[in-house]
């Protein structure tokens, strides 16, 4: 069970960890009654290196959310631009990781592992929650025309 005790004593992501943001989506998505994403921010670390933070609302039900892990596949404009074979064949690359709750300021955030990107530019990106075991949770979020560059 997820408490306001236990949200204090979450690890905390500071604003020192992240050097450059774009805010990618935050018209807010229902994807179960129970788990609603506020808005999701790429994080610039260094060229080509960035992190995503997914914040979630705070009526979220954070224990069904915890059990589950989010993707973030996108589907670039260049695919050739990809540096992993089978993201070229597959001409798209998922950002997968569990949903582990941190504390972000006062915002309940999902954060993924730094990754590398060259592709920049994105005819869409879908982002869903999944069960390893059982598969997709949900409904699955598409946004379109993503442009990393911007990140600034």
């Amino acid at each position: 069970m997820f408490s306001c005790k236990q949200r204090n004593q979450s690890k905390n992501v500071t604003e020192s960890e992240v050097k450059k943001n774009l805010e990618l989506f935050d018209y807010g998505f229902d994807f179960t009654d129970s788990i609603k994403i506020a808005r999701i921010e790429l994080h610039k670390i260094k060229e080509n290196h960035f992190k995503l933070l997914f914040f979630f609302d705070e009526e979220s039900n954070f224990n069904e959310l915890q059990k589950l892990n989010i993707a973030f596949r996108v589907y670039p404009l260049k695919p050739e631009e990809f540096q992993q074979k089978e993201d070229k064949e597959a001409k798209a690359k998922t950002i997968g990781t569990k949903c582990k709750i941190q504390l972000l300021e006062n915002d309940l955030v999902v954060e993924s592992g730094e990754f590398e990107m060259h592709p920049k530019e994105f005819h869409q990106a879908k982002v869903f929650l999944y069960d390893p075991s059982e598969g997709v949770v949900g409904k699955m979020m598409t946004i379109l025309n993503l442009n990393f560059q911007k990140v600034d």
